[in-house]
Formats: structure tokens, C-alpha cells, sequence
């Protein structure tokens, strides 16, 4: 998924989105209990398009609680700054509206990557405002909560992912300061699969509500090679959900589609490059994949290798595995030259060889799979990296963190494995 900036706007027109949303809205929040001041709010979460059983959860130091709202309900009380009743206390919660403008996102639902406090499912309003820098939230986010008659959690962090957020447990951040989120779906249309078959493009167009697709356009631009500086254009009206097709011969270097309405408003994008975005699923044979592949030349998920006799030759393998790894995957083809040309693989029991050089070489353990292909009558080892599990990153090979930048295997930075032992789970781009 990748957060496209809208305009600025103030308190009230993000107030007036929530009262435009058109379907029932979750209205979910988190207080902490201060030896000070009493309960105060720490989190406030509005989902539109989310249906819900009101709970209300008072845990010694901790109240979790949500309830459904009219989108004009939740637009009001957003406004107003402030929780609605509580039981147990005169007055609802408080929380300060932002002062001035902010910037909201369009978040797509490209499958690169996803991002925290985001489900992976359609394109939606994203508005997020933080009221404090700290929280007594945050001391607390990994104790159990547990009080009698209430349900148990075995840690803040599973209550906050299941009633306020509604996103896995992994897709919650264990620091961060109170603020307020309002997540607004747009299920009228969004882009689905995209793959290529046979020199075309095939892009997936899916409805969320009846003929919500209807009248609305998929502009798709690309370019064949990766010097080409001129982009070809197409624009493909939409009269209802199904399968769009661009013919564009061979695979191309760069490609983007952005899914509009009537009025122009952006839905959704979709696409890839050498650096971003995920290239399509290629349909066939396994044969006919790494015939396709080899036309592609190396890139940000796909690499050549025409040996693992060596030493250094091995260890370059496992590095580049290590980086498919701590980001979305990729394939190896173990017999082809960094040219392209087929020079096959014929070792003995040359599968093995390949797991055993993974498991011995890189940390932690690494999904993967090996198929053996004829190409040219020499034999091809095809290597499927799978994203790596969050939890386990960074994946490391020779005690180095490694990742893929510009089609190549460098050596992490020490910014960029912060990023990787804190980044939301990758959605996985491997050519299947």
C-alpha cells in the first residue's frame, strides 16, 4: 500500500468526511487511568464502513471501548472534541481538536508493502493527528490485561488490534503517543491482480458495492525499456468488475495504472518499476515464466546466477537470498549468466545443494522453494524467495543485513535495518 498526500485540510472538513462516508462508522477508544488527572483519552480510532457489538471493557488502569455510530453521530462528536457518555463518569472524554491544517493521505491498495494501523484490503481516507508526545499508554502496551468478568488479553497490544484498530496484533506499533485516526474505505472499485500473459498486460478490476465501477477510468501509462524516454498512454473506460487487457508485447521496464472516478478523484494505483512497486504475476508454465524472465534482465526481484561452485559465488547467492528476504521476495535463477545467457546448472543432487548453502548461510530461516527446468536442454534451478516473517528481520548472511536496491545486493545501512526490524509486514511480489 503506498500513502498518497491529499490537500491540507482543518478539523472540520475531516468532520464533514466522516459525515459524508455513507455507511455505518466504528467509534473505538483508549483511556489510561493518572494518579494525577484521572482517566485520560490516549487513543480515539473512526473507521468508516465497519460494522461493530458495542463493547465496553474498565480494566483497573485501562478503559477500552467501541460502539457503531451514524456517520452523522460520529461527525458531531468528532467536532465537539469529545468521547460521548461514559458510564461511570459525569462528562465523556475529551480530546483537543487539531489547531490549523494537516495534510491527510489516500491510502492505495498496492500490495508492495502495507504500513502500520492500515487492514490490507481497499483504498481509504487516512487522517491521523497526534495530541501529546508521551502516554502512559505506552509503559503499559505489553502487560496482560485481565480483570474479572472482562475479557483477557495477553497484552494491551491484542485488545488495541482487535476493538480499536481491527488489524492483526503484528500491525500494531508498541510506542507511540496519543492521537486520534479516522480511516474512511472507499469500496466502491479498487485494482486486483495484475499479471502477464503472452504479451499482455491483464489488470483485475473488483467492485465493493453494485456498479461501483461504473463510468470510472484505468489510466495506464508504460514504458518497453528501461531507457525508453518516451511513455506510451492508454486510457481504459470501465463499464463493470472484471478483466482489462493492454497489449504491450513484451514485459514492460516501468508501469503504472491509476484508477479514477467520473469527477477525476484517484481510487487507486497499481504498478511497478526497476526500484518500486511489484511486477505481475507471470501465467503459464514454470518453462514459460523463465523463458519471460530471461527476457527481463536482473531487477529488483529477480537475479542471475551462473554458479555456486565457489566460495564467492555462494556467498553472493545467499546474500541476494537474505535480500529477497527483508523485502518482498524474489526469484533466483541459478544457470544464467548476468547477460542472460542460459549456461545451465548440472551439479549433483543440485537441489539439496542449493537448500543446504540457504540454511547454512543465511539467519534466520528462510522460506523458499527450488523447481529444476529445462531451458535450451541445460538445466535451470529456480530459487522462490518468500517476503521473510517480520518478527524474524532482519535476515542475515555472514552476519551482514542485506537488501536490494536498484536490481542490485548491497549491504544494509544502519538506518535502513532500524527500518527493517520496525517496518510493517510486506505484501509478497513474487512472479507466481
Amino acid at each position: 500500500m503506498s500513502m498518497l498526500m491529499l490537500p491540507a485540510e482543518d478539523w472540520s472538513a475531516v468532520a464533514r468526511r466522516i459525515r459524508r462516508s455513507g455507511a455505518s462508522v466504528a467509534w473505538s477508544w483508549v483511556a489510561i487511568s493518572s494518579a494525577s488527572s484521572g482517566w485520560e483519552l490516549a487513543v480515539l480510532s473512526v473507521r468508516g464502513c465497519t460494522t461493530v457489538q458495542k463493547a465496553f471493557h474498565r480494566y483497573p488502569d485501562v478503559i477500552i471501548a467501541t460502539e457503531q455510530l451514524t456517520p452523522t453521530v460520529a461527525s458531531k462528536r468528532f467536532l465537539e472534541g469529545w468521547t460521548g457518555a461514559v458510564p461511570g463518569l459525569k462528562e465523556g472524554l475529551p480530546f483537543p481538536p487539531m489547531k490549523g491544517k494537516s495534510h491527510p493521505f489516500w491510502v492505495t491498495s498496492e500490495r508492495d508493502h502495507e504500513h502500520y494501523l492500515v487492514p490490507p484490503d481497499w483504498p481509504q481516507y487516512y487522517f491521523h493527528h497526534s495530541f501529546g508526545s508521551t502516554s502512559d499508554l505506552a509503559t503499559r502496551i505489553l502487560d496482560p490485561l485481565h480483570a474479572e468478568k472482562l475479557p483477557f488479553y495477553p497484552n494491551l497490544v491484542a485488545a488495541l488490534a482487535e476493538i480499536v484498530y481491527g488489524i492483526p496484533p503484528t500491525r500494531v506499533p508498541t510506542s507511540f503517543s496519543p492521537h486520534v485516526l479516522v480511516r474512511l474505505p472507499d469500496r466502491r472499485c479498487r485494482i486486483g491482480a495484475v499479471t502477464f500473459n503472452d504479451g499482455t498486460v491483464q489488470i483485475a478490476i473488483e467492485e465493493g458495492r453494485p456498479a461501483g465501477s461504473l463510468g470510472c477510468c484505468l489510466r495506464v501509462v508504460w514504458r518497453r525499456e528501461s531507457t525508453d524516454t518516451e511513455w506510451i498512454k492508454s486510457d481504459l473506460r470501465i463499464e463493470e468488475p472484471g478483466i482489462l487487457s493492454l497489449e504491450t508485447a513484451g514485459m514492460p521496464a516501468e508501469l503504472w495504472a491509476l484508477l479514477v472516478d467520473l469527477k477525476g478523484k484517484v481510487l487507486d494505483r497499481s504498478g511497478w518499476s526497476a526500484s518500486s512497486g511489484m511486477r505481475p504475476q507471470v501465467a503459464g508454465s514454470l518453462t514459460a515464466r523463465v523463458e519471460r524472465w530471461l527476457t527481463e534482465g536482473e531487477h529488483g526481484q529477480l537475479e542471475y546466477k551462473q554458479k555456486l561452485g565457489e566460495d564467492k559465488a555462494k556467498r553472493s547467492f545467499a546474500e541476494t537470498v537474505a535480500a529477497f528476504a527483508n523485502g518482498a521476495g524474489g526469484i533466483i535463477l541459478v544457470g544464467v549468466d548476468d547477460d542472460s545467457t542460459v549456461v545451465g546448472y548440472d551439479v549433483p543432487k543440485a537441489q539439496d545443494q542449493i537448500v543446504d548453502l540457504i540454511r547454512n548461510r543465511v539467519v534466520e530461516s528462510v522460506a523458499v522453494e527450488v523447481d529444476r527446468v529445462e531451458v535450451e536442454e541445460k538445466p535451470v534451478y529456480v530459487v522462490t524467495v518468500s517476503p521473510g516473517d517480520p518478527d524474524a528481520k532482519p535476515y542475515r548472511c555472514g552476519g551482514r543485513v542485506m537488501i536490494r536496491a536498484l536490481g542490485t545486493t548491497r549491504e544494509a545501512t544502519t538506518r535502513e535495518i532500524r527500518m527493517l526490524s520496525t517496518e510493517a509486514v510486506p505484501r509478497s511480489g513474487i512472479f507466481q
